[in-house]
Formats: structure tokens, sequence, C-alpha cells
């Protein structure tokens, strides 16, 4: 079930995907790739998995890599601005999934 989220939370969001996604499809040479959208009761998901070359994100993080640092980090500080965070797991020759999440706001409800 959709839950209202805030335009800012949806646009960060947008922008995880789509970098998730043309990461894959540039470095990784998927042969399927997965979008999930998941409104959970207080937590709003997005995985994105893909079946391609998978990579070590630790060694990316402290290599020498700087285009896919940027881009993980980018990832990282939209998460960080919604509330939430993004995780990255991935391994060579296995694939890699990224999790995108946030807490849901609560609605207050009005005694009157």
């Amino acid at each position: 079930e959709e839950r209202d989220i805030s335009l800012g939370v949806k646009t960060r969001a947008l922008r995880i995907v789509e970098e998730a996604v043309v990461n894959a499809i540039r470095h990784g040479e998927p042969t399927s790739l997965e979008v999930e959208i998941i409104f959970k009761k207080s937590v709003f998901e997005i995985h994105v998995r893909d079946d391609g070359k998978g990579f070590d994100v630790e060694k990316i993080m402290v290599g020498n890599k700087e285009s896919f640092q940027m881009g993980i980090k980018e990832m990282i500080e939209r998460a960080r601005y919604s509330g939430g965070k993004v995780s990255i797991q991935s391994q060579p020759g296995k694939g890699t999934r990224v999790c995108f999440r946030v807490p849901l706001k609560r609605k207050v409800r009005s005694k009157y």
C-alpha cells in the first residue's frame, strides 16, 4: 500500500535509483535488473538488484576509481538528507544490490 512521502524524499529516491540503474548497466553488464519499491508500516524501501559483474565495495571506496566513488557517495548523501540510509552489497561475479531505506513519518491524529 502506497503511503504519502515528501517530494524531497521522492526526488532523492529517484536519483538514487537512477544512479544504481545507470551504474549497473554501464559497469555491471547485467542480464537482468530489478527495481522493487516497498511500503512497510513505518519504512519506505527501494531495492535495485542486478546479476552483473559485481565489484568489491570496500576496495572501490578506498581505491582510486573516483567516478565510482562519487556515484556511491552521492547515493549515501541523498539518503542521509532524506533521513535514511543506503546500503550496497556486491561481490565480483555475484551482482549488486542497492537498498535505500527511509522511515515514514506517522500522521498525528487530532483529538478534535
